[in-house]
């Protein structure tokens, strides 16, 4: 009995599998239930059959690859605008610190780069 789980034992891994799906190439081309007996499809018909399902395919695997690519790259961008928001959550905190201790709004405005619109907002809301 062949031991599973070698690697010699699998294909290759393909893009598919990054998002969780077995590679399409290993869906047979008509299922035995829906394949027509040999009598009723000619070559040609077969031939224009399997075109037809690899363009699909390939048409189904751009389109999966896309969204792939699309959903990482909206992770990303959302973690780098989380970051700017959290930065900006940081500065607006050191500044309240800064100015519950009395420290002048020159200090305040250099250190933190705010400019002195947002100073004067952030002391009307604390």
């Amino acid at each position: 009995m062949r031991e599973e789980g070698r690697r010699g034992d699998r294909s290759p891994l393909k893009p598919c599998h990054i998002v969780g799906r077995p590679p399409l190439s290993t869906a047979p081309i008509m299922s035995p239930a829906s394949q027509p007996p040999a009598k009723y499809i000619n070559r040609e018909e077969l031939r224009s059959y399997e075109n037809s399902l690899k363009y699909y395919r390939d048409l189904k695997n751009s389109m999966d690859t896309a969204r792939y690519e699309g959903r990482e790259e909206g992770i990303a961008e959302g973690i780098e605008i989380g970051r700017e928001t959290g930065i900006d959550l940081g500065i607006q905190a050191v500044a309240l610190a800064l100015l519950k201790e009395g420290v002048s709004d020159d200090i305040i405005l250099k250190t933190t780069q705010l400019t002195p619109e947002q100073l004067q907002k952030l002391r009307q809301e604390s």
